[in-house]
């Protein structure tokens, strides 16, 4: 990464400048010129090579963050990685506006695909505790629902989301309708 974070400007964020997000096999190469950035593209693939790892160009996309329209697609030693209004990093949707309604739509979807497929199983059988019900809630569904919200900036109308969604989920597992 030090040959890659060389060949680009890094971006400040008040008195944060980073060139690079990384956590174990996901990066992020932050830049403010495209020409930059696909040279750093460039020596990410070469330098990856040399370690014997492979970037995956068809997981490889770019963000353009701010004003005007993206840039056109870039080829990048024979791959094509287009740009995309958001992506999926560390679990988490980021989009190019900052927009949260993106990431809260699709926890709101895993969450209630946990609740749907726990329904038959656990959430109907009389034979099963309500404490135990209710300790499997907060383990396998309100971790999905909340998985990283300590990012969001909360506001009532989100909170009044996750409370009526919390609110039909605790009814349903209570046979409550």
């Amino acid at each position: 990464m030090s040959q890659v974070c060389t060949q680009i400007s890094v971006v400040s964020f008040g008195n944060l400048h980073l060139a690079d997000l990384e956590y174990a096999t996901d990066t992020i190469l932050l830049s403010n010129d495209i020409e930059k950035l696909k040279a750093a593209i460039s020596v990410y693939d070469r330098e990856s090579h040399k370690l014997g790892l492979k970037v995956s160009w068809a997981k490889t996309k770019l963000t353009h963050v701010g004003e005007g329209l993206d840039p056109p697609s870039l080829n990048i030693n024979g791959n094509v990685v287009e740009f995309v209004d958001s992506v999926v990093y560390l679990g988490s949707t980021v989009t190019n506006n900052g927009d949260l309604k993106p990431e809260i739509e699709r926890r709101h979807t895993l969450s209630s695909n946990v609740m749907q497929v726990l329904r038959k199983p656990l959430w109907r059988q009389q034979s099963i505790s309500h404490t135990t019900k209710m300790r499997i809630y907060n383990a396998a569904v309100l971790s999905v629902l909340l998985y990283g919200t300590e990012t969001w900036l909360l506001t009532g109308t989100l909170s009044s989301r996750l409370d009526s969604f919390g609110s039909r989920a605790l009814r349903s597992i209570l046979g409550i309708h």
